[in-house]
């Protein structure tokens, strides 16, 4: 329906810009051994992803899906696969502006 895909596109737009609030909080530094880009995260990095989560949820109820039988895997997977992707490529766009030899 036109709800269900309308909360799909609005939550695909929010965990992207909740992923590269995310991303943000990666520091990106070279190995000390073979100068390679590393990259850790912090509390806020977990807490971003975390936020992420919620806000699925939170707009999943405001459309009026709170069954879990209404949920598909994909609608599910989504937000996990933007956050990974967001995470990727910034790190890319990071260690490529750094001049960093990526793993």
């Amino acid at each position: 329906t036109d709800s269900a895909l309308l909360a799909t596109g609005l939550d695909a737009a929010v965990t992207l810009v909740v992923g590269l609030l995310a991303a943000r909080q990666l520091h990106l530094y070279p190995d000390p051994q073979t100068g390679r880009a590393m990259a850790s995260g912090s509390l806020r990095y977990f807490l971003w992803w975390l936020a992420a989560f919620i806000l699925k949820s939170a707009l999943a109820v405001a459309f009026g899906i709170t069954s879990p039988a209404a949920v598909s895997g994909a609608e599910i997977l989504l937000p996990v696969f933007i956050l990974v992707a967001t995470r990727n490529g910034y790190l890319y766009w990071r260690a490529t502006q750094l001049g960093l030899a990526l793993h």
